[in-house]
């Protein structure tokens, strides 16, 4: 029997994912010409914030309380996610934006393999952490920054927290949990931020480029890959995404003129393969 090939609306989300993700590393990439102004911790308060209010205005997730027994990994999906976007941000001041997201791709991996404990997938991460070897060894860009690498570390850290509680606290309304979990991230980081710049803050240019930032980095990219959802399985998105780390340097190149070697272009490559074969394997 031949198989059907794909439906337009299969392409459509595969196009809504890609550009999704384009527009985060755009984002990320614009990002740092404020860290400057209100810093790395500034821009994490605007992205987090301006993004709660978007959300919740498509959400309106006051209309679901949520129960008081459910209340713990909301919380903690939140503080997850605050965490990964400021040291996600605070990690590109010393490496490049490929780099980062490299590094940070260890989160998810490292829950794929706790779910799965197949011994084939202990190849994947091998090949993962081949490829963070070639992108951090010294080549003749020089040498990696080892403080963007640490918060790059941290921030993975956060991913896979912010994976772990997300599958609990996405079970009922998952736009309304992002809602609620960008305002949790941005109470979380907001005494940071007012500690570290202070009345900067509340700059009317800042605040209008924080909220171009929130939109273009998460309120609009979250929305696209929810449309996307309805029309491709999880396993197809989850490769797609995969690619985060060579979009990422695609746009640090691009906007940053950021270089990197031939060997951390191969690293790049270890850490989107060892990412899609994970996805690609599990059951």
């Amino acid at each position: 029997m031949q198989q059907s090939a794909p439906s337009s609306s299969s392409y459509l989300a595969v196009l809504l994912v890609l550009c999704a993700e384009v527009l985060i590393y755009c984002s990320a990439s614009w990002a740092k010409h404020l860290f400057p102004v209100v810093g790395a911790e500034g821009v994490t308060t605007y992205r987090l914030f301006f993004s709660a209010a978007v959300l919740a205005l498509v959400s309106r997730p006051w209309q679901k309380p949520i129960p008081r027994d459910e209340w713990r990994p909301h919380l903690l999906f939140g503080v997850g996610l605050g965490g990964m976007f400021l040291f996600s941000y605070a990690a590109i001041r010393y490496v490049p934006l490929g780099i980062s997201v490299g590094v940070q791709m260890l989160g998810p991996l490292v829950i794929a393999l706790a779910a799965s404990r197949r011994p084939r997938d202990f190849a994947w991460v091998g090949l993962a952490a081949a490829g963070i070897w070639l992108l951090l060894r010294p080549d003749a860009v020089g040498l990696v920054d080892m403080r963007g690498v640490a918060l790059a570390g941290a921030a993975a850290g956060c991913w896979a927290m912010y994976i772990w509680f997300g599958k609990a606290a996405c079970a009922r309304d998952c736009c309304a949990a992002l809602a609620l979990a960008m305002f949790t991230g941005g109470v979380a980081t907001l005494p940071l931020s007012l500690v570290t710049v202070g009345g900067a803050l509340l700059e009317s240019s800042s605040l209008l480029f924080g909220l171009l930032l929130a939109l273009s980095s998460a309120a609009v990219p979250c929305l696209l890959e929810m449309q996307a959802l309805r029309r491709i399985t999880p396993k197809v998105y989850g490769t797609l995404m995969s690619l985060a780390p060579a979009v990422a340097a695609l746009m640090g190149c691009f906007w940053l003129d950021e270089q990197l070697s031939a060997g951390q272009w191969g690293g790049i490559a270890s850490v989107v393969a060892a990412s899609a074969g994970m996805t690609l394997a599990a059951e």
